[in-house]
């Protein structure tokens, strides 16, 4: 038997019996057992914190990822913030589990693990308008020129580093470049976070070396901490229950009945009252509308709307048996892109319908 099996056998013996018995246990009344005498029995103190690292171990092993979840002291200071900072971390997890569907799509379809899907809880504590004190944007962090590399969208208008959707696909889109670099996405990661030149330049002081654990001395402050801060937080989302945490859901709610293109300057207020639904909901539903007004003169503007505020909307189009063959093709079916998990139902399916609003 090894060292890590006996270690989780004596883990759970005093799961069952309580950590209490050794400490209460009194030689003076003890008799011989199996031959030994009570001063052979002198329990010997119990390092419960090697036992605890090894299920940190164990578990963050069981993850299926293609990102070795790693385990050191860093990584465990990280998981036990989370698990001391109850309330926050409750609706961190809340708010990360109403998203990642959306985030695993696209990270999926590009090619890169379903885990980076975890990156915005420590990117910005999965904040729309989340902006750091060097520029970076969103959900994803986006830095302006990075952001236009990736198509998207910024002007005085718009900013789409603020869309969910479209900065997720173009964080997909980057992470995929950077692996093409490195060949590692734990190296990727790192290049994310600082930038590909100061990961070649700690491959270059470390002598070549393209491990993140042996160059991490040679990154800057932030990035050394940044992996770790990964792990924990795909630590602290696969476990949480383990930890007495329970998700915390904030009322934000995806669920839409299509897309219009807008292709002329028009009020989101007039907008939303010529479709007879919630001004709030639609401004929830496209958070990268900087302004009150939709510049759909400069160039198309793609928004979602929300569902009608009452059961007599107006018609935008006939019915979809009545058109003809031609207009059928703009339409298509394909999974929810945001399914709520606070709707009343569940939807399965969304049919998208692209409209223009002029």
């Amino acid at each position: 038997m090894d060292t890590k099996q006996i270690a989780l056998g004596i883990f759970n013996t005093l799961l069952v019996f309580g950590l209490s018995t050794s400490n209460n246990f009194n030689i003076n009344d003890t008799k011989a057992i199996n031959g030994l005498h009570a001063e052979d029995l002198k329990p010997q103190p119990l390092d419960l914190s090697l036992m605890e690292d090894q299920l940190f171990k164990d578990r963050l092993e069981s993850i299926s990822s293609a990102i070795p979840m790693a385990f050191n002291q860093l990584v465990k200071k990280n998981v036990n913030a989370y698990i001391r900072r109850k309330e926050s971390t409750e609706r961190l997890i809340g708010t990360t589990q109403l998203y990642k569907p959306m985030f695993s799509r696209w990270l999926i379809e590009e090619g890169v693990p379903s885990e980076i899907a975890y990156l915005p809880i420590i990117e910005s504590e999965v904040k729309i308008d989340a902006l750091s004190h060097a520029g970076a944007y969103g959900m994803w962090q986006f830095m302006k020129a990075t952001a236009e590399i990736f198509d998207l969208r910024i002007d005085s208008f718009i900013d789409e580093r603020r869309d969910p959707e479209k900065a997720t696909q173009a964080a997909a889109r980057y992470f995929k470049h950077l692996h093409g670099i490195y060949d590692d996405w734990v190296l990727a990661l790192a290049a994310y976070n600082c930038g590909p030149g100061n990961v070649n330049k700690a491959i270059r002081r470390a002598g070549g070396k393209k491990d993140y654990w042996e160059i991490r001395q040679f990154l800057p402050k932030e990035t050394r901490y940044y992996v770790p801060k990964f792990i924990a937080a795909n630590y602290i989302m696969n476990f949480y229950d383990f930890h007495g945490l329970t998700p915390t859901f904030t009322g934000v709610d995806f669920s839409f009945d299509y897309f219009i293109t807008v292709e002329n300057n028009t009020s989101i207020e007039k907008l939303a009252d010529d479709l007879n639904v919630s001004e709030q909901s639609f401004r929830q539903l496209n958070p990268f509308l900087l302004t009150d007004v939709i510049p759909g003169d400069l160039y198309p503007v793609k928004v979602k709307v929300p569902y009608p505020l009452y059961k007599e909307t107006k018609q935008l189009i006939e019915p979809i048996d009545e058109l003809d063959a031609p207009a059928l093709d703009t339409f298509s079916k394909l999974e929810a892109l945001f399914p709520s998990r606070l709707a009343t139902e569940t939807l399965k399916h969304d049919l998208v319908m692209e409209l223009s609003y002029n």
